[in-house]
């Protein structure tokens, strides 16, 4: 029970930088849950996104504008989740 108690601690000390409170180990763990899945996703969009970049010079023309427009909708679907 020790160890757990200290993992605690430690975890609450460090999600406090970010304005996170975990007051039990189950927060823990779900945060940590998240933050794998997070890492995961944003892994799978960059490798898409390179995929995507080197298959550029590739493209047709309508696959090209095809992939500006989903560029497009991404970067507003972005900014408008950010504010």
């Amino acid at each position: 029970m020790m160890a757990l108690n200290e993992f605690l601690n430690t975890t609450s000390q460090i999600f406090s930088h970010f304005h996170m409170q975990a007051n039990t180990i189950s927060d823990v763990l779900l945060i940590a849950g998240f933050v794998i899945i997070l890492v995961v996703l944003v892994s799978a969009i960059g490798y898409g996104m390179f995929k995507a970049f080197k298959a550029l010079p590739s493209m047709s023309t309508r696959q090209f504008i095809l992939f500006l427009v989903m560029l497009a909708i991404a970067m507003i679907i972005i900014g408008i989740i950010l504010p």
